[in-house]
Protein backbone atom coordinates (compact mmCIF):
# COMPACT_ATOMS: atom_id res chain seq x y z
CA UNK A 1 0.00 0.00 0.00
CA UNK A 2 1.22 3.40 -0.86
CA UNK A 3 1.39 5.82 1.81
CA UNK A 4 -2.15 8.59 2.60
CA UNK A 5 -0.88 11.48 0.04
CA UNK A 6 -0.35 9.29 -3.00
CA UNK A 7 -3.41 7.71 -2.30
CA UNK A 8 -5.77 10.91 -2.26
CA UNK A 9 -3.46 12.24 -5.09
CA UNK A 10 -4.86 8.93 -7.05
CA UNK A 11 -8.16 9.52 -5.82
CA UNK A 12 -8.81 12.95 -7.21
CA UNK A 13 -6.88 11.91 -10.38
CA UNK A 14 -9.70 9.40 -10.47
CA UNK A 15 -12.65 11.64 -10.04
CA UNK A 16 -11.33 14.18 -12.35
CA UNK A 17 -12.86 11.74 -15.39
CA UNK A 18 -16.29 10.33 -16.59
CA UNK A 19 -18.27 11.03 -13.39
CA UNK A 20 -21.26 12.98 -11.64
CA UNK A 21 -22.23 14.17 -8.45
CA UNK A 22 -25.04 14.97 -6.38
CA UNK A 23 -25.29 18.11 -4.44
CA UNK A 24 -28.40 17.48 -1.90
CA UNK A 25 -29.08 21.14 0.04
CA UNK A 26 -30.56 20.79 3.06
CA UNK A 27 -32.32 23.88 3.67
CA UNK A 28 -33.57 23.30 7.48
CA UNK A 29 -31.87 22.66 10.43
CA UNK A 30 -32.03 19.16 12.20
CA UNK A 31 -31.10 16.21 11.49
CA UNK A 32 -32.93 12.41 10.65
CA UNK A 33 -32.75 9.26 12.18
CA UNK A 34 -32.85 7.92 8.52
CA UNK A 35 -30.57 8.91 5.90
CA UNK A 36 -31.50 10.29 2.69
CA UNK A 37 -29.61 7.52 0.91
CA UNK A 38 -31.56 5.23 2.09
CA UNK A 39 -34.66 6.01 0.80
CA UNK A 40 -34.45 8.22 -1.95
CA UNK A 41 -35.15 8.12 -4.77
CA UNK A 42 -38.68 6.75 -3.93
CA UNK A 43 -40.07 3.81 -5.82
CA UNK A 44 -42.83 4.57 -8.25
CA UNK A 45 -46.02 2.96 -7.29
CA UNK A 46 -47.38 0.07 -9.56
CA UNK A 47 -49.40 1.08 -12.72
CA UNK A 48 -53.43 0.80 -12.03
CA UNK A 49 -53.87 1.29 -16.08
CA UNK A 50 -54.99 -1.39 -17.98
CA UNK A 51 -53.94 -2.80 -21.57
CA UNK A 52 -56.42 -4.85 -23.63
CA UNK A 53 -56.02 -6.00 -27.49
CA UNK A 54 -57.72 -2.66 -28.89
CA UNK A 55 -57.70 0.76 -27.31
CA UNK A 56 -61.56 -0.06 -26.45
CA UNK A 57 -60.46 -2.28 -24.08
CA UNK A 58 -57.51 -0.23 -22.64
CA UNK A 59 -58.23 1.70 -19.57
CA UNK A 60 -56.15 4.33 -18.52
CA UNK A 61 -55.84 5.21 -14.60
CA UNK A 62 -53.40 8.03 -13.36
CA UNK A 63 -50.61 6.49 -10.52
CA UNK A 64 -51.74 7.74 -7.21
CA UNK A 65 -47.98 8.88 -5.25
CA UNK A 66 -48.26 8.13 -1.23
CA UNK A 67 -46.80 10.52 0.74
CA UNK A 68 -43.35 9.56 2.13
CA UNK A 69 -42.38 12.47 3.97
CA UNK A 70 -43.78 14.13 7.00
CA UNK A 71 -44.57 17.07 7.67
CA UNK A 72 -41.92 18.78 9.08
CA UNK A 73 -39.65 17.09 6.73
CA UNK A 74 -36.17 19.19 5.41
CA UNK A 75 -36.38 20.44 1.70
CA UNK A 76 -33.90 18.69 -0.39
CA UNK A 77 -32.66 19.64 -3.60
CA UNK A 78 -30.56 17.30 -5.91
CA UNK A 79 -28.70 18.89 -8.49
CA UNK A 80 -27.16 16.42 -10.58
CA UNK A 81 -24.44 17.30 -13.36
CA UNK A 82 -22.24 15.28 -15.84
CA UNK A 83 -18.77 14.67 -16.95
CA UNK A 84 -17.28 16.44 -14.34
CA UNK A 85 -14.87 16.15 -11.78
CA UNK A 86 -15.09 16.77 -7.83
CA UNK A 87 -12.10 18.86 -8.05
CA UNK A 88 -13.58 21.71 -10.46
CA UNK A 89 -16.05 23.32 -9.34
CA UNK A 90 -15.49 26.23 -7.00
CA UNK A 91 -18.17 25.02 -4.19
CA UNK A 92 -15.71 22.50 -3.34
CA UNK A 93 -12.85 24.62 -3.89
CA UNK A 94 -12.05 24.21 -8.23
CA UNK A 95 -11.18 26.44 -10.35
CA UNK A 96 -14.13 26.71 -12.17
CA UNK A 97 -16.62 29.41 -11.01
CA UNK A 98 -20.40 27.72 -10.22
CA UNK A 99 -21.85 30.67 -8.85
CA UNK A 100 -25.42 28.96 -8.75
CA UNK A 101 -23.84 26.11 -6.96
CA UNK A 102 -22.05 28.41 -4.40
CA UNK A 103 -25.48 29.98 -4.12
CA UNK A 104 -27.27 26.85 -3.20
CA UNK A 105 -24.95 25.38 -0.62
CA UNK A 106 -24.17 28.40 0.89
CA UNK A 107 -28.00 27.98 1.96
CA UNK A 108 -27.55 25.16 4.03
CA UNK A 109 -25.26 22.00 3.49
CA UNK A 110 -24.04 19.90 1.03
CA UNK A 111 -22.90 16.19 0.20
CA UNK A 112 -21.21 14.82 -2.61
CA UNK A 113 -21.42 11.44 -3.79
CA UNK A 114 -19.88 10.41 -6.94
CA UNK A 115 -19.81 7.55 -9.46
CA UNK A 116 -16.63 7.44 -11.46
CA UNK A 117 -14.32 5.94 -14.23
CA UNK A 118 -10.70 6.15 -14.26
CA UNK A 119 -11.19 6.91 -18.03
CA UNK A 120 -10.53 11.01 -18.72
CA UNK A 121 -11.43 12.38 -21.77
CA UNK A 122 -9.30 14.99 -23.70
CA UNK A 123 -12.09 17.12 -25.02
CA UNK A 124 -13.38 17.42 -21.40
CA UNK A 125 -10.08 18.25 -19.92
CA UNK A 126 -9.78 20.82 -22.21
CA UNK A 127 -13.26 22.65 -21.55
CA UNK A 128 -13.29 22.70 -17.68
CA UNK A 129 -9.05 23.40 -18.01
CA UNK A 130 -9.34 26.00 -20.69
CA UNK A 131 -5.60 25.17 -21.60
CA UNK A 132 -6.63 23.26 -24.90
CA UNK A 133 -3.30 23.66 -26.64
CA UNK A 134 -4.38 24.12 -29.42
CA UNK A 135 -9.92 41.77 -38.75
CA UNK A 136 -8.67 37.58 -38.58
CA UNK A 137 -7.47 37.62 -35.58
CA UNK A 138 -10.85 38.57 -34.12
CA UNK A 139 -11.94 36.34 -36.44
CA UNK A 140 -10.07 33.77 -34.73
CA UNK A 141 -11.10 34.45 -31.36
CA UNK A 142 -14.95 34.67 -32.27
CA UNK A 143 -14.62 31.24 -34.59
CA UNK A 144 -12.01 29.29 -32.72
CA UNK A 145 -12.60 30.29 -28.91
CA UNK A 146 -16.00 30.40 -28.55
CA UNK A 147 -17.20 28.34 -31.63
CA UNK A 148 -18.78 30.91 -33.81
CA UNK A 149 -17.75 31.35 -37.40
CA UNK A 150 -18.86 34.31 -39.10
CA UNK A 151 -18.85 36.07 -42.57
CA UNK A 152 -19.31 39.63 -41.07
CA UNK A 153 -16.12 40.98 -40.36
CA UNK A 154 -16.32 42.12 -43.59
CA UNK A 155 -19.38 44.55 -42.80
CA UNK A 156 -17.49 45.86 -39.49
CA UNK A 157 -14.39 46.43 -41.45
CA UNK A 158 -16.58 48.53 -43.95
CA UNK A 159 -18.36 50.18 -40.83
CA UNK A 160 -15.00 51.61 -39.24
CA UNK A 161 -13.55 52.29 -42.83
CA UNK A 162 -16.91 54.60 -43.88
CA UNK A 163 -17.49 56.44 -40.31
CA UNK A 164 -13.86 57.10 -39.89
CA UNK A 165 -13.79 58.74 -43.70
CA UNK A 166 -16.80 60.61 -42.66
CA UNK A 167 -16.08 61.78 -39.35
CA UNK A 168 -12.44 62.57 -40.23
CA UNK A 169 -13.71 64.62 -43.71
CA UNK A 170 -15.58 66.99 -41.22
CA UNK A 171 -13.02 67.19 -38.56
CA UNK A 172 -10.03 68.20 -40.73
CA UNK A 173 -7.86 71.23 -39.49
CA UNK A 174 -9.12 70.24 -36.32
CA UNK A 175 -6.53 69.17 -33.60
CA UNK A 176 -7.15 65.28 -32.66
CA UNK A 177 -9.97 65.01 -35.36
CA UNK A 178 -8.53 61.79 -37.03
CA UNK A 179 -7.93 60.18 -33.75
CA UNK A 180 -11.56 60.78 -32.71
CA UNK A 181 -12.81 59.72 -36.01
CA UNK A 182 -11.10 56.21 -35.04
CA UNK A 183 -12.45 55.94 -31.86
CA UNK A 184 -16.52 56.87 -34.08
CA UNK A 185 -15.18 54.21 -36.46
CA UNK A 186 -14.51 51.50 -33.89
CA UNK A 187 -17.14 52.73 -31.53
CA UNK A 188 -20.04 52.00 -34.78
CA UNK A 189 -18.32 48.85 -35.80
CA UNK A 190 -19.21 47.42 -31.84
CA UNK A 191 -22.20 49.47 -31.92
CA UNK A 192 -23.88 47.88 -34.51
CA UNK A 193 -22.34 44.17 -33.33
CA UNK A 194 -24.25 44.29 -30.63
CA UNK A 195 -27.32 45.01 -31.30
CA UNK A 196 -27.12 42.48 -34.18
CA UNK A 197 -25.53 40.05 -31.85
CA UNK A 198 -28.28 40.46 -28.91
CA UNK A 199 -31.25 39.58 -31.28
CA UNK A 200 -28.90 36.63 -32.83
CA UNK A 201 -28.03 34.97 -29.68
CA UNK A 202 -30.43 36.03 -27.05
CA UNK A 203 -32.89 34.86 -30.27
CA UNK A 204 -31.18 31.00 -29.98
CA UNK A 205 -30.60 31.13 -33.36
CA UNK A 206 -29.11 28.19 -34.63
CA UNK A 207 -25.32 28.21 -34.85
CA UNK A 208 -25.67 26.60 -38.64
CA UNK A 209 -27.69 29.84 -39.24
CA UNK A 210 -25.53 32.63 -37.72
CA UNK A 211 -22.51 32.50 -40.92
CA UNK A 212 -25.55 32.86 -43.17
CA UNK A 213 -27.37 35.87 -41.36
CA UNK A 214 -23.59 37.84 -41.24
CA UNK A 215 -23.05 36.74 -44.80
CA UNK A 216 -26.71 38.49 -45.62
CA UNK A 217 -25.68 41.55 -43.28
CA UNK A 218 -22.06 42.27 -45.28
CA UNK A 219 -24.36 41.70 -48.76
CA UNK A 220 -26.56 43.88 -47.41
CA UNK A 221 -24.42 47.13 -47.00
CA UNK A 222 -22.54 46.05 -49.76
CA UNK A 223 -25.45 46.73 -52.06
CA UNK A 224 -26.94 50.12 -50.52
CA UNK A 225 -23.37 51.75 -49.89
CA UNK A 226 -23.12 51.18 -53.66
CA UNK A 227 -26.57 53.00 -54.55
CA UNK A 228 -25.00 56.02 -52.47
CA UNK A 229 -23.78 57.59 -55.75
CA UNK A 230 -25.80 60.42 -56.22
CA UNK A 231 -24.51 63.98 -54.66
CA UNK A 232 -27.42 63.68 -52.21
CA UNK A 233 -25.74 60.86 -50.44
CA UNK A 234 -23.37 63.57 -48.25
CA UNK A 235 -22.56 64.09 -44.72
CA UNK A 236 -21.59 67.92 -43.99
CA UNK A 237 -18.85 68.06 -46.67
CA UNK A 238 -18.18 64.25 -47.41
CA UNK A 239 -19.78 62.40 -50.07
CA UNK A 240 -20.03 58.59 -49.76
CA UNK A 241 -19.00 57.97 -53.16
CA UNK A 242 -21.36 55.17 -54.16
CA UNK A 243 -19.06 52.41 -56.13
CA UNK A 244 -16.78 55.15 -56.80
CA UNK A 245 -16.07 54.83 -53.28
CA UNK A 246 -15.38 57.83 -50.85
CA UNK A 247 -12.01 59.40 -51.90
CA UNK A 248 -9.84 62.02 -49.92
CA UNK A 249 -10.22 60.34 -46.68
CA UNK A 250 -6.89 62.16 -44.42
CA UNK A 251 -4.69 59.59 -42.82
CA UNK A 252 -3.99 59.46 -39.08
CA UNK A 253 -2.58 62.08 -37.23
CA UNK A 254 -1.09 62.43 -33.95
CA UNK A 255 0.35 66.14 -33.20
CA UNK A 256 3.29 66.60 -35.95
CA UNK A 257 3.12 62.54 -36.61
CA UNK A 258 1.33 61.50 -39.50
CA UNK A 259 0.43 57.86 -40.56
CA UNK A 260 0.17 57.97 -44.31
CA UNK A 261 0.71 54.38 -46.27
CA UNK A 262 3.75 55.28 -47.84
CA UNK A 263 5.93 56.44 -44.45
CA UNK A 264 7.96 54.01 -41.82
CA UNK A 265 5.67 55.60 -38.97
CA UNK A 266 2.31 53.90 -40.31
CA UNK A 267 4.52 50.80 -40.13
CA UNK A 268 5.80 50.59 -37.02
CA UNK A 269 1.77 51.70 -36.41
CA UNK A 270 0.41 48.56 -37.85
CA UNK A 271 3.23 46.46 -36.76
CA UNK A 272 2.59 47.77 -33.15
CA UNK A 273 -1.42 47.39 -33.48
CA UNK A 274 -1.23 43.52 -34.59
CA UNK A 275 1.67 42.86 -31.44
CA UNK A 276 -1.16 44.76 -28.76
CA UNK A 277 -4.17 43.04 -29.89
CA UNK A 278 -2.38 39.23 -30.29
CA UNK A 279 -1.06 39.67 -26.56
CA UNK A 280 -4.26 41.35 -25.69
CA UNK A 281 -6.36 38.43 -27.11
CA UNK A 282 -3.33 35.92 -25.42
CA UNK A 283 -4.07 37.34 -22.35
CA UNK A 284 -7.79 37.40 -22.39
CA UNK A 285 -8.32 33.23 -24.01
CA UNK A 286 -5.94 32.62 -20.60
CA UNK A 287 -7.99 34.36 -18.18
CA UNK A 288 -10.87 32.91 -16.21
CA UNK A 289 -13.53 34.83 -18.48
CA UNK A 290 -11.50 33.18 -21.74
CA UNK A 291 -12.20 29.95 -19.86
CA UNK A 292 -15.49 30.90 -19.83
CA UNK A 293 -15.94 31.40 -24.03
CA UNK A 294 -14.08 28.50 -24.17
CA UNK A 295 -16.61 26.44 -22.38
CA UNK A 296 -19.27 27.93 -24.19
CA UNK A 297 -17.77 26.80 -27.87
CA UNK A 298 -17.56 23.20 -26.69
CA UNK A 299 -20.98 22.32 -24.98
CA UNK A 300 -23.24 25.81 -24.60
CA UNK A 301 -25.76 23.92 -22.86
CA UNK A 302 -23.13 22.75 -20.24
CA UNK A 303 -22.31 25.82 -19.57
CA UNK A 304 -25.46 27.64 -18.96
CA UNK A 305 -26.33 24.80 -16.73
CA UNK A 306 -22.83 25.95 -14.73
CA UNK A 307 -24.56 29.34 -14.03
CA UNK A 308 -22.78 31.32 -17.09
CA UNK A 309 -24.98 33.76 -19.26
CA UNK A 310 -24.13 32.34 -22.39
CA UNK A 311 -25.78 34.36 -24.49
CA UNK A 312 -24.29 37.46 -22.70
CA UNK A 313 -20.89 35.87 -23.31
CA UNK A 314 -21.22 35.04 -27.51
CA UNK A 315 -22.37 38.91 -27.96
CA UNK A 316 -19.21 40.06 -26.01
CA UNK A 317 -17.06 38.30 -28.22
CA UNK A 318 -18.95 39.03 -31.43
CA UNK A 319 -18.97 42.73 -30.79
CA UNK A 320 -14.90 42.31 -29.48
CA UNK A 321 -14.44 40.75 -33.03
CA UNK A 322 -16.23 43.69 -34.59
CA UNK A 323 -14.27 45.83 -33.12
CA UNK A 324 -11.26 44.37 -33.93
CA UNK A 325 -12.47 44.58 -37.99
CA UNK A 326 -13.48 48.03 -37.28
CA UNK A 327 -9.58 48.76 -36.10
CA UNK A 328 -8.35 47.22 -39.52
CA UNK A 329 -10.74 49.50 -41.46
CA UNK A 330 -9.79 52.24 -39.77
CA UNK A 331 -5.86 51.76 -40.50
CA UNK A 332 -7.13 50.69 -43.96
CA UNK A 333 -9.13 53.97 -45.23
CA UNK A 334 -5.55 55.78 -43.24
CA UNK A 335 -3.42 53.57 -45.39
CA UNK A 336 -5.02 54.11 -48.71
CA UNK A 337 -7.21 57.46 -47.78
CA UNK A 338 -9.62 55.38 -50.00
CA UNK A 339 -13.08 53.57 -49.08
CA UNK A 340 -15.53 51.65 -51.94
CA UNK A 341 -18.51 49.04 -51.04
CA UNK A 342 -16.61 45.87 -52.52
CA UNK A 343 -14.44 46.00 -49.62
CA UNK A 344 -17.40 44.40 -48.17
CA UNK A 345 -18.69 42.21 -50.78
CA UNK A 346 -18.13 38.15 -50.83
CA UNK A 347 -14.95 37.69 -51.31
CA UNK A 348 -13.45 39.98 -48.89
CA UNK A 349 -16.18 38.48 -46.28
CA UNK A 350 -14.51 34.79 -47.31
CA UNK A 351 -10.90 35.39 -47.23
CA UNK A 352 -11.06 36.00 -43.31
CA UNK A 353 -12.80 32.33 -42.95
CA UNK A 354 -9.94 30.86 -45.43
CA UNK A 355 -6.91 32.82 -43.87
CA UNK A 356 -8.25 31.66 -40.18
CA UNK A 357 -9.31 27.71 -41.19
CA UNK A 358 -5.96 27.67 -43.14
CA UNK A 359 -4.02 28.75 -40.09
CA UNK A 360 -5.83 26.73 -37.69
CA UNK A 361 -8.61 28.45 -35.79
CA UNK A 362 -7.87 27.17 -32.34
CA UNK A 363 -4.59 28.87 -32.77
CA UNK A 364 -4.16 32.68 -32.88
CA UNK A 365 -0.24 32.28 -33.67
CA UNK A 366 -1.05 30.22 -36.33
CA UNK A 367 -3.74 32.71 -37.83
CA UNK A 368 -1.69 35.45 -37.57
CA UNK A 369 1.22 33.53 -39.93
CA UNK A 370 -1.19 31.94 -42.18
CA UNK A 371 -2.70 35.66 -43.16
CA UNK A 372 0.23 37.14 -43.20
CA UNK A 373 2.02 34.35 -45.61
CA UNK A 374 -1.58 34.35 -47.95
CA UNK A 375 -1.94 37.80 -48.37
CA UNK A 376 1.44 38.41 -49.76
CA UNK A 377 0.86 35.11 -51.97
CA UNK A 378 -2.27 36.83 -53.45
CA UNK A 379 -0.27 39.98 -53.69
CA UNK A 380 2.62 38.69 -55.21
CA UNK A 381 0.18 36.79 -58.13
CA UNK A 382 -2.03 39.96 -58.71
CA UNK A 383 1.37 42.20 -59.53
CA UNK A 384 2.41 39.29 -62.01
CA UNK A 385 -0.77 40.20 -63.47
CA UNK A 386 -2.22 36.04 -62.55
CA UNK A 387 -5.84 35.61 -62.06
CA UNK A 388 -5.62 32.86 -59.84
CA UNK A 389 -4.64 33.81 -56.49
CA UNK A 390 -8.46 33.42 -55.59
CA UNK A 391 -8.48 29.90 -57.46
CA UNK A 392 -5.25 29.02 -55.45
CA UNK A 393 -7.02 30.16 -51.83
CA UNK A 394 -10.40 28.05 -52.99
CA UNK A 395 -7.79 24.93 -53.72
CA UNK A 396 -6.36 25.66 -50.00
CA UNK A 397 -9.12 25.84 -48.22
CA UNK A 398 -10.87 22.69 -49.65
CA UNK A 399 -7.00 20.64 -48.83
CA UNK A 400 -7.50 21.93 -45.69
CA UNK A 401 -11.29 20.88 -44.71
CA UNK A 402 -10.18 17.68 -46.51
CA UNK A 403 -7.20 16.47 -44.86
CA UNK A 404 -5.72 19.29 -42.23
CA UNK A 405 -9.11 19.83 -40.25
CA UNK A 406 -7.07 21.22 -37.53
CA UNK A 407 -5.44 23.69 -40.06
CA UNK A 408 -2.65 23.05 -42.22
CA UNK A 409 0.25 25.65 -39.97
CA UNK A 410 -0.99 23.97 -36.51
CA UNK A 411 -1.18 20.50 -37.85
CA UNK A 412 2.58 20.91 -38.97
CA UNK A 413 3.56 22.14 -36.16
CA UNK A 414 1.47 19.15 -34.09
CA UNK A 415 3.54 16.35 -36.68
CA UNK A 416 6.68 18.44 -35.38
CA UNK A 417 6.11 17.85 -31.85
CA UNK A 418 5.14 14.10 -32.13
CA UNK A 419 8.78 13.28 -34.21
CA UNK A 420 10.02 15.45 -31.60
CA UNK A 421 8.78 13.00 -28.73
CA UNK A 422 9.62 10.04 -30.82
CA UNK A 423 13.02 10.75 -31.01
CA UNK A 424 13.66 12.00 -27.46
CA UNK A 425 11.86 8.75 -26.40
CA UNK A 426 14.05 6.52 -28.82
CA UNK A 427 16.74 8.17 -27.73
CA UNK A 428 15.84 7.54 -23.89
CA UNK A 429 15.59 4.25 -24.43
CA UNK A 430 18.74 3.61 -26.67
CA UNK A 431 21.05 5.09 -23.58
CA UNK A 432 18.68 3.18 -20.94
CA UNK A 433 19.90 0.07 -22.92
CA UNK A 434 23.59 1.14 -22.82
CA UNK A 435 23.22 1.72 -19.45
CA UNK A 436 22.05 -2.08 -18.36
CA UNK A 437 24.87 -3.36 -20.94
CA UNK A 438 27.49 -1.69 -19.21
CA UNK A 439 26.17 -3.01 -15.76
CA UNK A 440 25.95 -6.42 -16.71
CA UNK A 441 29.27 -6.35 -18.12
Amino acid sequence: MRGPTKLRETQRAIVSGFGAFVVIVVGLSGASAVLAQEVLPFREPPSASTAGKTLADSKHQWRRAPKHLPADAPNIVIFMTDDAGFSNPSTFGGPIHTPTLDRLAASGISYNAFHTTAMCSPTRAALLTGRNHHRVLGLCFLWGYSGVLSFGQAAFFGIGGYVYGLVAGNLVGTWGGTLLAAACGIGASMVIAAAFGYFVFYGQVSGWIIPLLTLVLSLILETFMGQTAGYQWRLGRVLFGGYNGMTGIPSLRIGPLEFTGASTAFYFLVVAAIITVYLSLRFLVNSRHGYAIIAVREDAERTRMLGYNVDLIQVQVFTLAAGLAGLSGVLYVSWGNYMNPSSMGLVPATLPVIWTAVGGRHSLLAVLLSTVSLKWLADSLAVRGGEYAFLILGALLLITMLFFPSGIVVSMVQKWRSRSRQRAIAAHTESSKDNQTRGIS
